[in-house]
């Protein structure tokens, strides 16, 4: 019998690195009040390497953490890090030389700015797509009897590729140009009716969009007659009519958040360009290209132990199914599962099979289980949901935690993944994807433990088919990378005419809370 390919393998699901933020003593640095960080002397090992790098071990030796846009310097270009015992000052001077870059000291921060920031930044947007050509809309999705929240609602511009998705409190942010005015936007939600509105209908200071739940009035014998392996077999089989297959270049709204206990202590999110070939390709490559990012840290609150992220966006991507087919969507390994039609429902007004899966007990832990979402007709995946068991998640440690202090009991709580697709055209694309994890950290010498939650979103905001282009080499972004680590700080406008996903409410106000937090330090 052949030995079963376990799944954290073959999708290489989310892996977290656990590290101190602390430096030889075993306690953080704490800098004289009177002394700017930039008047010290620094010493860094000599060495040459791209610029974002040179940052990276800088904020080592110092215990500080830079924040800019990687737009306005240039983070892919090659230097020379050397620090025969000068100031950091002198030292980031002497790595980028231009004189409209400024450094200032913000609490724990050292802010990069550009005195011709704003200005670059119209120039870049250009005429044709002006802040002023681009029209925002605010809103909330709910339920229309309850008025309950709803969730990961698509938010989609008629005929386009142009959307986003509603936050997990319902709430929303869309950016359309005003030429589109007229078109309708397309609201949608598995178990919900979809509905259709024109855009110069919509109240673009805040709409409140309800959704009527559709029940579908079908017997369970229907169900029961249709067998679950037979239409996943089928499903498969028409991905290359079902899917469009050939390579693309994506605009998606990416996000990471670390939570500890009810507070967020670190949020890293970007506009991301990506490059992704065609399915069958003999030599498959995904490039990304980092548009625009942001990050906060609050120091208060990571106290002696942080978390962060490890390859987040490699794990978003190889978490699209219908490229990657993990093992329960995989034939050869549909005997290690128990498939169920349980339900019928309707997502975006087409009649869709929910398939519920569970892996066998007496196969390899980690085990699977979730549901699987089938268009009746064209019977193409619309959507993934699943987890890990939570009998057997103590199973994923090793595979979930690339590196911790050997003083650190760190134990998985819950690993929950949303994969979404949509149809424009008669083809289904990469629509959003979710990755929720949940971990219980404790010093080996404490009774406690602490909780910490992290959370990945990716939401496609455009796709494009046509003269897709690769990206030079200088501009690809390292998604192998703690992402946190290659992104800048927070601008309430800061997206600009980009669609992103809006934070719930208590990340916007963990956002702003930082902000201040680290304003006030810096005062």
């Amino acid at each position: 019998m052949t030995t079963p390919v376990n799944i954290m393998h073959s999708s290489r699901i989310l892996l977290i690195k656990l590290i101190l933020p602390i430096f030889l003593s075993g306690i953080p640095v704490v800098l004289p009040a009177q002394e700017s960080i930039l008047d010290q002397f620094v010493i860094v090992p000599d060495t040459t390497c791209r610029l974002d790098l040179a940052l990276n071990i800088i904020e080592a030796a110092t215990g500080h953490f830079f924040s800019y846009n990687p737009d306005i310097i240039p983070v892919a270009d090659t230097v020379k890090l050397q620090s025969p015992g000068d100031t950091l000052s002198t030292i980031l001077r002497n790595l980028i030389a231009d004189t409209n870059i400024h450094f200032r000291i913000v609490g724990n921060l050292i802010v990069i700015t550009n005195i011709l920031e704003s200005d670059a930044y119209t120039a870049e947007i250009g005429p044709k797509d002006s802040i002023s050509d681009i029209i925002i809309i605010r809103g909330k999705v709910i339920e229309n009897n309850s008025g309950d929240p709803i969730p990961f609602a698509t938010i989609s511009l008629t005929g386009t590729r142009i959307g986003t998705i509603s936050s997990a409190d319902g709430n929303f942010v869309f950016k359309y140009p005003r030429i589109f005015s007229q078109d309708s936007v397309i609201i949608s939600c598995l178990g919900f009716k979809m509905e259709r509105i024109r855009l110069d209908f919509l109240d673009t200071s805040y709409s409140e969009i309800r959704l009527k739940p559709d029940y579908i009035p079908i017997q369970e014998v229907i169900i029961r007659k249709t067998d679950p392996l037979n239409l996943l077999q089928s499903s498969i089989k028409r991905i290359p009519e079902n899917y469009y297959t050939g390579p693309v270049n994506l605009t998606t709204f990416y996000r990471e958040s670390v939570k500890k206990g009810n507070n967020y202590v670190i949020i890293s999110e970007a506009i991301l360009e990506i490059y992704r070939s065609g399915f069958n390709e003999e030599y498959p490559l995904d490039q990304v290209r980092l548009i625009k990012g942001r990050k906060n840290v609050d120091i208060q609150n990571t106290d002696t132990v942080s978390l962060k992220l490890k390859a987040g966006i490699q794990t978003s991507l190889i978490l699209d199914i219908v490229r990657n087919k993990p093992e329960f969507f995989n034939e050869e390994f549909f005997n290690y599962y128990t498939y169920d039609m349980t339900d019928i429902i309707l997502d975006e007004g087409q009649y869709t099979y929910v398939i519920t899966f569970k892996q066998h007990s007496y196969t390899e832990p980690p085990h699977y289980e979730g549901k699987i979402f089938i268009d009746m007709e064209s019977l193409a995946i619309r959507a993934f949901e699943f987890h890990i068991n939570p009998e057997t998640i103590n199973k994923a440690a090793k595979y979930l935690v690339i590196h911790k202090p050997r003083n650190l009991d760190v134990i998985p709580v819950s690993a929950e993944y949303y994969v979404k697709y949509r149809n424009e055209k008669d083809k289904l694309y990469l629509n959003y994807i979710l990755s929720d994890n949940v971990f219980r950290i404790r010093k080996k010498n404490q009774l406690f433990s602490r909780t910490f939650e992290t959370l990945t979103e990716m939401a496609v905001t455009n796709t494009q088919t046509e003269n897709v282009t690769r990206f030079r080499i200088k501009e690809i972004t390292d998604i192998d990378d703690l992402f946190v680590d290659q992104v800048g700080g927070y601008d309430e406008s800061f997206w600009g005419e980009y669609n992103y996903i809006q934070p719930d409410e208590p990340l916007e106000e963990a956002l702003k809370r930082i902000v201040n937090l680290m304003e006030n330090k810096g005062e």
